[in-house]
C-alpha cells in the first residue's frame, strides 16, 4: 500500500474529504455488523467488503490499485473492533 499523508499541510478540503470517507465508511460497518450472526457469515463479511471498496472509491482519495487492500485492512480493523462495534449499536456483543 502506498504511503498515507498525515501532514496538517493538507489543504482544509481534502481533510474534511478524508473525515467524510471515514464517516462512511463507519456507517457502513456499522449498518452490515448489526446483521445477527454477521462475523460467522463469510457472504456477509464479503458483501461489506465490496461495499467498502465501492465507498473507497466513490471518495476518491485511495488510489483504484489499492483499494482492496485498504478494504481488507478496515475489514481487520472491524474483526478486532466488533465488540466495540456490536456495543455501539446497542447490541452488547451479543451478534
Amino acid at each position: 500500500m502506498g504511503e498515507i499523508t498525515t501532514d496538517a499541510t493538507l489543504p482544509a478540503e481534502i481533510r474534511m474529504d478524508i473525515v467524510h470517507l471515514a464517516e462512511h465508511v463507519v456507517v457502513e460497518i456499522a449498518e452490515h455488523a448489526r446483521l445477527v450472526r454477521f462475523w460467522e457469515n463469510q457472504l456477509a463479511q464479503e458483501e461489506l467488503r465490496r461495499r467498502l471498496i465501492v465507498t473507497l472509491d466513490d471518495g476518491d482519495l485511495v488510489p483504484f490499485g489499492e483499494q482492496d487492500v485498504v478494504a481488507d485492512h478496515l475489514m481487520d480493523l472491524a474483526r478486532a473492533n466488533r465488540r466495540l462495534i456490536a456495543e455501539r449499536a446497542g447490541t452488547g456483543g451479543r451478534r
